[in-house]
């Protein structure tokens, strides 16, 4: 990249947002993994998606961080950005446990045993948690990232981007669609055409329990 030359990451704030979503996703996936290891000392894949190494809740989070410190004309202190971090996180957790809940009737975690929970979404402990972690992410690991973002070649940024959310938009797709064919199977719902009957082939419900081993039907 010439002498002035602006990035693409700096032109386009999209990019910088995609590739933020992307990290914290794949961080709360090692996170997710970590803990469960230790609070079951069983290995478990922590993933929201098929294929991808992502724990996309994090990724929200992440991205939420940051357009919300973007806001701060200074630089937040330890004690706002804890704050800041584990409201506005705490929010984006029982959003995505209450869409989940009305859209697949299913919740992938559960905080009813925890003192004081809201309707087993949200609790105390993952109020400090997110805390904590906005800290690690808003001191540590953003700024750290960011300098990494761009040693990307400037010229090879855009197509990078554009590649990798076609994948995970992809992802996503066959994992929704997988979704819902799961709890039509759990329904009794016979497959209705040939790609019905290629995603019971594909993901049965004993692959799909392998996947998602915290993901439980309520409903």
């Amino acid at each position: 990249m010439g002498t002035g030359e602006i990035h693409a990451v700096d032109r386009n704030p999209l990019i910088k947002i995609f590739w933020l979503f992307i990290i914290g996703s794949l961080l709360g996936c090692v996170y997710e993994t970590i803990l469960t290891l230790v609070r079951t000392g069983q290995f478990q894949r922590r993933v929201s998606l098929l294929y991808g190494p992502f724990s996309t809740i994090y990724g929200f989070g992440a991205v939420t961080l940051f357009i919300v410190f973007a806001l701060f004309k200074n630089r937040p202190n330890v004690f706002a950005v804890f704050a800041y971090g584990a409201v506005v996180c705490t929010i984006v957790e029982f959003f995505f446990a209450w869409v989940q809940q009305k859209a697949f009737g299913t919740h992938s975690w559960d905080y009813s045993n925890q003192p004081l929970n809201i309707q087993g979404r949200v609790c105390l402990y993952s109020f400090l948690a997110w805390g904590g972690l906005a800290i690690i992410w808003v001191w540590l690991v953003e700024p750290l990232f960011e300098k990494l973002l761009h040693l990307i070649p400037n010229g090879a940024a855009v197509p990078l981007t554009a590649a990798l959310f076609t994948l995970l938009m992809l992802d996503a797709g066959i994992t929704l669609a997988a979704m819902l064919r799961w709890a039509d199977r759990l329904k009794g719902l016979p497959a209705g055409n040939a790609f019905a009957a290629w995603l019971d082939k594909a993901y049965p419900n004993g692959y799909m329990e392998l996947i998602f081993p915290s993901l439980k039907f309520v409903n």
